[in-house]
């Protein structure tokens, strides 16, 4: 459950920082259902990877104590094929509520929020690098 909310938490930073692509998408005629696909996609994704990496820790852990306590592991196979298919679907749950706010986000509104301008070089500056000027090299005569 935690997890979801993180996931939420997660997909509608992304409806934020995406507004002037939605924006963009919007404005030559996308339908809601264009803009709301991406999201419980990514959202999906996101908690199959943690449904395999909290299995896999799992079944470690299973493994590792079971050797140090000199017993049998035991796990069950559907304990290991169930966790990302649950990861999956509450990822996908929530990724419902940000996609449907995406989806609800009228073009204009979008271009004009401030995350709408275009994705910037990293390291790149707000404003020019000013260079000085490097003098010629001086002589001071005919070298000896």
């Amino acid at each position: 459950m935690i997890g979801a909310v993180g996931i939420a938490d997660t997909t509608l930073v992304a409806v934020l920082e995406r507004g002037g692509e939605i924006g963009l998408r919007r404005a030559p005629g996308a339908r809601g259902r264009h803009i709301t696909a991406p999201f419980p996609a990514e959202s999906g994704a996101l908690g199959v990877i943690g449904g395999l990496v909290g299995t896999a820790l799992g079944v470690c852990t299973v493994i590792g104590v079971a050797l140090v306590r000199d017993w049998t592991p035991v796990v069950h196979p559907a304990t290991v094929a169930g966790a990302p298919a649950t990861g999956l679907a509450m990822g996908l749950v929530a990724g419902l509520h940000p996609a449907w706010r995406a989806a609800g986000i009228e073009p204009a509104e979008a271009l004009r929020r401030p995350g709408a301008q275009a994705p910037r070089r990293p390291g790149a500056r707000d404003t020019p690098v000013r260079r000085r000027a490097v003098p010629p090299p001086r002589s001071d005569g005919p070298s000896a």
